[in-house]
């Protein structure tokens, strides 16, 4: 019985090469354009991610409002030492795959505090990944639930139309806050919640035990995270921006 010779790594790359050729041939044979598609195809690419580094950048710079030229500088020369740096490198990946502007200014954010000496948590770890993720809606919603934010939550029932519930889910998925669901029972005193008068408040009801009839109504609860994502948003000036109605 014959010994199989080992393949050989030269071996392999010239496997890799010859079906390279082959794609390339069948998809210029199929494609006449194909070159010219590849190359503008790249150079958008390139190009909107030279625009997303300049947003970040700018959320850098506007991070740093009281730091004369000298402190800046000093900072931005903190980059010269992190080519091996990887939170930086993990906040450039954010930067690079964000999906709106509103992250990457955050994100810039975030740099300055990083290259400034301030240590970067589980909690902006999580903020990190969140906002590789969100859409500019995303965030401005966040807010608008923040803004209507009392000690028991957000009572979602107005605030959210169609999509916006979608968004609210995501924001749930990304740890930044936490949908509940409580109950809107029969009551209309608070005698019948404490046995003083006075009108209950929905935020009241929701603290009763849900009793047949009751209706559910979905509230937004706090996370580890949500203050400091809302802190980041209040110091980076991000507006929350229009939502449409719906």
């Amino acid at each position: 019985m014959s010994k199989m010779k080992p393949i050989t790594e030269r071996k392999i790359k010239a496997g890799t090469n010859i079906v390279k050729t082959i794609a390339n041939k069948a998809l210029e044979h199929l494609l006449p354009f194909y070159k010219t598609v590849k190359d503008i195809s790249l150079s958008a690419w390139a190009n909107s991610r030279n625009v997303f580094f300049d947003e970040f950048l700018l959320g850098l710079d506007g991070a740093l409002p009281s730091a004369n030229d000298d402190e800046k500088e000093q900072i931005y020369k903190e980059f010269e030492s992190r080519e091996n740096d990887i939170i930086l490198g993990e906040i450039v990946n954010s930067v690079l795959f964000s999906k709106g502007t509103k992250s990457r200014v955050i994100l810039g954010l975030i740099a300055a505090k990083y290259l400034g000496g301030a240590e970067i948590d589980y909690i902006d770890t999580l903020i990190l990944a969140a906002l590789k993720e969100l859409f500019d809606d995303e965030i401005a919603l966040f807010k608008r639930i923040q803004d209507y934010h009392d000690t028991k939550g957000t009572d979602l029932t107005n605030l959210l139309r169609t999509e916006r519930m979608l968004m609210a889910e995501r924001l749930d998925r990304l740890n930044l806050i936490k949908i509940e669901t409580m109950y809107e029972n029969n009551i209309t005193t608070s005698a019948d919640l404490y046995g003083g008068g006075g009108k209950a408040s929905k935020m009241q009801k929701a603290l009763v035990q849900p009793m047949q009839g009751a209706t559910p109504f979905p509230v937004a609860v706090t996370t580890s995270a949500t203050a400091r994502f809302l802190e980041y948003i209040e110091k980076s000036r991000v507006e929350e921006g229009a939502l449409d109605e719906h």
